[in-house]
C-alpha cells in the first residue's frame, strides 16, 4: 500500500524521529600534540562511514562506529649535552687518582746477587786484640759456681775459706805481674790471697786523662771461719806499700764473699762429693756457655769448639740440723771470638784463585764452618800468644753490591731500563726484579725515600 511507504521504522506515520536530525560535525578532528621538550605535530584525521540512504537521508552513525587514523611525526630529544657531563666526570676522576697515585708512589727492587759456593779446608793463625781493620782474636772468660744438696756423714770438725772475686784496677803506665798468693787486704784488715798469678794492663790516655785498667781476679781467705764472708769492699797490695804502685794498683769487689765456716759440722765423705761432681760438671758447663754467649757483641762470632772449661772439685759449704751438706763447685770458662767481617776476609783471601770474581764478597756461613783449635788446645783467659786454628765445611759466598749507588741510578728510571742498567754498572747482581705502585706506573719514583733496595735471603 502507498501509505505503508510513509511509515518510518518506528511505526509512526508521518512522525519525525531523532534520527531525522542531523549531528553538528566534531570539531577538531585534526589534533595538535605537544611531546617536550620539542613541538612534535601529530595529525589525527577522522573518516566517518556512513550508510547510503534509501529513500531519505539517513542520521550519521553514533561516534563508536567511527574509524580513527594516526600520523606520528616525532623528533627525539639530543643527548650531546648528557654526554659531555659525563665525559667532565670522567676526566676529573682520572685526575684525581692519578694525582694520588704520584703521592703514594713508591718502588721496591729485590736483589738477587751472584754466590758461589767452594769446598774449604784451612788452617789459619791470629794475633790477640789487633788494631782495628786486622785479623785478629780476643778472649772472653767468665765464672760462675753450681751447688748440690747431698747426705752428710759422722760430724766432725770443718774449716771452709771464703772465696770471692775482686776487680784489680791499673793505673800506671807499666804492666803489673801479681804472682798466686798475692794478698789483697780490707779496711779492716782482713787478708786474702790471690788464686792464680795475672798479669794487669797498664793504663790507656784518653784526653790527657789516665783511664786505669781493670781485671777481674779470683781470691781465697786467709783463714777459714765465717767472718770473712764480707759484702762489698776495697783492697790494697801490702806487698806494694812504699812504693808509687801501691796508691795506683788497687782493688774492689762488687758481691759478697760467702763460704767462710769453721765449726764442728756434719762431713761430706768422698764417695759423695765424687757422685756429686758428675751433676754438678754438667750444670756448670751449660751455665758457662749460657753466660759466655750472652756476651758476644753480634758483629762479633763464638764457635762453641773454641770455649775451654776449667772445673774445680766440689767442696762442703754448709750443713743444716737435718744431717744435709751443700757442696759447691766452682768454675771458669774462656773462648776465641773473632770479627766476622775480618774472619770472611781472611778466608776469601785464602781462596782467591778459587773464585769467580775478585769483587768483594762475603761468607754467609762462616758461623756453620767446622772449627778446631789446635795452639793451644787449651784456652785460658791470661792467654796472650798466637793462637792456630782450622776451619772446614762448605763456604757459601756472595758478592757484595753498592745498594745506595743502586738507589740512586734508578730514580726516575723506566723499569724497562732496569736490567741494562745492572748489566754496565753492577756485575755482581746476578739479577733483580722491581715492583712499582701505582701497578700502571712505568718508572721509579724520584724521590729515594719512597724506593728500597732489598736482597734476596734477607
Amino acid at each position: 500500500m502507498d501509505t505503508d511507504k510513509n511509515i518510518s521504522n518506528d511505526g509512526v506515520p508521518n512522525k519525525r524521529s531523532i534520527r531525522d536530525i542531523s549531528m553538528p560535525p566534531r570539531k577538531n578532528t585534526t589534533a595538535d600534540i605537544k611531546v617536550s621538550p620539542k613541538k612534535t605535530s601529530m595529525n589525527v584525521k577522522r573518516v566517518m562511514s556512513v550508510p547510503s540512504p534509501v529513500s531519505m537521508p539517513t542520521p550519521p552513525q553514533p561516534a563508536s562506529h567511527q574509524d580513527y587514523h594516526f600520523d606520528y611525526d616525532i623528533d627525539r630529544p639530543h643527548k650531546e649535552k648528557k654526554w659531555g657531563l659525563i665525559g667532565l666526570i670522567a676526566v676529573f676522576v682520572l685526575a684525581l687518582i692519578y694525582g694520588i697515585s704520584s703521592l703514594f708512589a713508591s718502588a721496591t727492587v729485590l736483589v738477587t746477587p751472584k754466590t758461589q759456593t767452594i769446598p774449604l779446608q784451612g788452617t789459619f793463625s791470629a794475633l790477640k786484640d789487633q788494631p782495628a781493620g786486622q785479623f785478629g782474636y780476643q778472649i772472653v772468660s767468665v765464672s760462675s759456681s753450681a751447688q748440690q744438696d747431698v747426705i752428710a756423714g759422722a760430724e766432725t770438725q770443718l774449716d771452709v775459706k771464703a772465696t770471692g772475686t775482686i776487680i784489680v784496677y791499673n793505673n800506671s803506665q807499666t804492666v803489673q805481674n801479681l804472682i798466686a798468693t798475692t794478698r789483697f787486704q780490707t779496711p779492716a784488715g782482713l787478708i786474702f790471697r790471690l788464686v792464680k798469678a795475672v798479669s794487669l794492663p797498664k793504663a790507656t790516655i784518653q784526653n790527657k786523662q789516665s783511664i786505669p785498667s781493670n781485671t777481674p781476679v779470683t781470691v781465697i781467705a786467709d783463714q777459714s771461719g765465717e767472718k770473712y764472708n764480707i759484702g762489698a769492699s776495697d783492697f790494697t797490695l801490702p806487698g806494694l806499700k812504699g812504693s808509687t804502685q801501691f796508691t795506683n794498683i788497687y782493688g774492689r769487689s762488687k758481691v759478697a764473699f760467702t763460704g767462710g765456716f769453721s765449726g764442728m759440722s756434719k762431713k761430706v765423705d768422698a764417695a759423695t762429693l765424687t757422685g756429686a761432681k758428675t751433676a754438678l760438671d754438667a750444670k756448670l758447663t751449660s751455665d758457662l756457655h749460657d753466660q759466655i754467649a750472652s756476651q758476644i757483641p753480634h758483629d762479633f762470632i763464638l764457635y762453641p769448639q773454641s770455649v775451654s772449661y776449667a772445673l774445680g772439685q766440689p767442696t762442703q759449704k754448709s750443713t743444716d740440723t737435718a744431717g744435709s751438706a751443700t757442696v759447691v763447685e766452682e768454675g771458669t770458662a774462656s773462648a776465641v771470638i773473632f770479627d766476622r767481617t775480618l774472619l770472611s776476609k781472611a778466608i776469601l783471601a785464602s781462596v782467591a784463585n778459587t773464585l769467580t770474581s775478585q769483587s768483594d764478597a762475603e761468607i754467609k756461613n762462616v758461623d756453620t764452618l767446622t772449627f778446631a783449635l789446635t795452639q793451644p788446645t787449651v784456652l785460658t783467659k791470661d792467654y796472650t800468644g798466637q793462637i792456630t786454628f782450622t776451619l772446614a765445611g762448605d763456604a757459601n759466598i756472595v758478592w757484595l753490591f753498592d745498594g745506595v749507588a743502586l738507589k740512586s741510578d734508578v730514580l726516575g728510571l723506566k723499569k724497562s731500563n732496569l736490567g741494562p742498567l745492572l748489566q754496565a754498572k753492577y756485575p755482581t747482581i746476578s739479577s733483580a726484579t722491581a715492583k712499582i705502585f701505582p701497578i700502571w706506573g712505568q718508572s721509579f719514583p724520584t724521590n729515594p725515600n719512597k724506593i728500597t733496595i732489598s736482597q734476596v735471603g734477607q
